[in-house]
């Protein structure tokens, strides 16, 4: 049963690189900002069809899960929009994100 779910997962994965054509030579190592880079691009796109999202992000910058969370909250929130916590109060490292002074 592990076995075919690491199959299905697997076969997931090698076809949604394929069908945004990411290949070895988007891994490689680029300059600059960061503007037009296909491997960056193709990557997320990989990562959103995976998952099944609108869009995907993957850096190597983002350090945690609250880190995670916290860019998450801020790209999608705008000032003086409400966020309800519906299984109770944040852990102590989301707080400051959530509760900070604008």
């Amino acid at each position: 049963m592990l076995d075919d779910l690491v199959d299905h997962n697997q076969g997931k994965v090698l076809r949604a690189f394929q069908s945004v054509g990411l290949s070895e030579g988007h891994f490689a190592g680029t300059s600059g900002y960061g503007f037009h880079d296909d491997g960056r691009q193709a990557l997320d796109d990989a990562v959103a069809l995976i998952f099944g999202a609108e869009a995907g992000l993957v850096r190597w910058q983002i350090v945690s899960g609250t880190h995670a969370i916290a860019a998450l909250l801020q790209g999608n929130l705008r000032p003086g929009d409400r966020l309800v916590c519906g299984s109770g109060a944040p852990y102590d490292t989301l707080k400051p994100v959530l509760f900070q002074s604008p």
